[in-house]
């Protein structure tokens, strides 16, 4: 059952709102100080490590999904609106689940799931029914230990391809791969392309780097201290442009937005070593030729963006899991980030998306805290508010 914690939030800066710009449902204007309250969940399984949001029954409210790495298990929750959050389901999955995808694969109007198992080597896909529940589809093998997942359209042909982020190569290597999986349409999906990444990989950022219309990957390799380029050249082609040395220490999470807003596609990469997230700033070519580090907390591991506070900027938050916290970084014009604010979330904070959870126009962040065998949901709010202790 949800538990509710309370501790003031401050917030020592007005945020002034130019224009809205929000992930899942439109946002509205934000004028006052942002604040959180929040609700622990703690029917999630033993040692959660992802979560992701959607809406599985077509309800219009934002329900979750959390892969249980302890429990080989993905746990569904359906949203009941006001805040509460029921747990429907527990789906045995691989071993060691871990990085979680979400979307149509098979074109039936409802959402689909897939979850990368680390001890097992693959990746398993569930079709949802539109109604909360999730039926097996298929088994892929992967490389070695999948960490991250995630859908997209990589061969321009209107169904949803899999990603894959694999440590290694193979076992007891450091080298690690990227298995591209073509989907069919249908919920299959094709033997999987491996790219060599750098040592390894954590996480994958998709978008267009260089201009030319395809959907490129960035991928972070903490075991290098790399950012490993793969520009798409249409016909289930990737070319490696570059293994870039960033210039920061042990690189785990990434995300891809246009942070100074001159139209090419920008990197945050959420670095452990020197606990901060480095915003590498595009050229349009596919290179990163400048870098500026924002500082977080410790043990930051994933790094997520969104538009928090409503002024059309894209913010970042980011996951502490030596502090136990989460790290929200406001977006600025000229492409840096005001100072981060730092909220407790638990033990072990892992993975933070951000969704709008409540259904008020607001987005909100949803944390999984791994060694507290809890997700924290931080419901954005005006005026007074509180966090998790």
């Amino acid at each position: 059952m949800p538990r509710r914690r309370s501790v003031k939030v401050a917030w020592p800066f007005l945020l002034i709102v130019i224009g809205c710009s929000v992930l899942h449902g439109a946002a509205k204007t934000a004028l006052q100080p942002m604040s959180f309250d929040c609700k622990i969940l703690t029917a999630v399984g033993q040692s959660p490590f992802a979560v992701a949001t959607g809406d599985w029954n077509g309800d219009g409210k934002m329900d979750l999904v959390v892969s249980a790495a302890a429990t080989d298990a993905a746990v569904t929750f359906l949203n009941r609106g006001r805040r509460e959050f029921t747990r429907t389901g527990e789906v045995p999955v691989g071993h060691i689940p871990r990085g979680i995808a979400v979307g149509d694969i098979n074109g039936d109007g409802s959402l689909d799931v897939a979850i990368g198992n680390a001890e097992s080597h693959d990746v398993i896909v569930f079709a949802g029914d539109g109604k909360g529940d999730f039926a097996r589809l298929g088994r892929y093998r992967t490389g070695v230990a999948p960490f991250t997942a995630a859908f997209a359209d990589l061969d321009d042909d209107g169904r949803l391809d899999l990603v894959i982020v694999n440590e290694s190569d193979t076992p007891h290597t450091k080298p690690g791969t990227v298995s591209v999986l073509y989907g069919n349409g249908n919920g299959g999906f094709s033997d999987p392309l491996n790219l060599k990444a750098g040592d390894n990989p954590s996480a994958v950022a998709i978008a267009d780097f260089d201009g030319r219309g395809g959907r490129d990957l960035a991928v972070s390799n903490w075991g290098s201290n790399t950012v490993s380029i793969f520009l798409n050249g249409g016909g289930r082609n990737f070319t490696k442009l570059a293994e870039l040395p960033y210039g920061g220490d042990l690189p785990y999470g990434i995300f891809a937005a246009d942070f100074d807003r001159d139209g090419n596609v920008d990197l945050a990469v959420s670095d452990i070593g020197s606990r901060a997230v480095r915003v590498l700033y595009g050229d349009g070519s596919g290179g990163f030729p400048r870098a500026a580090a924002f500082a977080v907390q410790d043990g930051v591991r994933d790094v997520t963006g969104a538009d928090l506070n409503g002024d059309g900027i894209v913010d970042l938050a980011t996951a502490n899991t030596g502090a136990g916290t989460v790290s929200i970084l406001i977006g600025q014009a000229e492409g840096g980030f005001a100072p981060a604010i730092n909220i407790s979330t638990g033990k072990g904070p892992r993975i933070v998306v951000a969704a709008d959870l409540d259904g008020d126009g607001y987005l909100d962040l949803a944390v999984t805290n791994q060694f507290a065998n809890s997700v924290a949901l931080l419901f954005q709010t005006r005026g007074s508010g509180s966090a998790c202790p």
